[in-house]
């Protein structure tokens, strides 16, 4: 009995992982898997209230080094943020790619000075527009 158990553990572990994915998967997963780097987060990134620009996020890659900074709207200009979120490096270890996110969409770790601990941004396609979800702020990517 017990090598029919093992026989069958083990068709069970070899088949759940050579299963294709669902032909019915909507496009905007789809976008949200092709995103397998932190490459899919570069750019500006602007989060809106009441149709007018109030956030802002750059992610920038030079030399292969990706950094993160975080802006508010201030007296009709942006200004960094220090007080929430700093300027930082964004680590290509901290990236986490949509099969190991929990919430199944690529994700990278950043430092909150307001949690005093770290907070995540998270990749989102939504009816086909690219945002970068910080809490519960969705920063829809600039020149889109």
């Amino acid at each position: 009995m017990k090598p029919l158990f093992v026989f069958f553990a083990l068709l069970f572990v070899s088949c759940s992982k050579d299963t294709p994915e669902p032909d019915n998967i909507s496009a905007d997963a789809k976008a949200e898997r092709a995103a397998s780097s932190l490459d899919s987060f570069v750019g500006e990134w602007i989060y809106t209230v009441d149709n007018q620009p109030y956030k802002k996020i750059i992610v920038t890659k030079q030399s292969g080094a990706y950094t993160f900074k975080h802006y508010v709207m201030l007296a009709g200009a942006y200004e960094l943020d220090k007080d929430v979120y700093e300027a930082q490096d964004l680590l290509p270890i901290n990236f986490v790619p949509w099969d190991k996110s929990p919430t199944f969409q690529p994700l990278v770790s950043i430092k909150s000075s307001f949690t005093s601990g770290s907070a995540a941004i998270t990749y989102r396609v939504i009816s086909g527009k690219i945002y970068l979800e910080l809490g519960i702020s969705k920063y829809l990517k600039e020149g889109i």
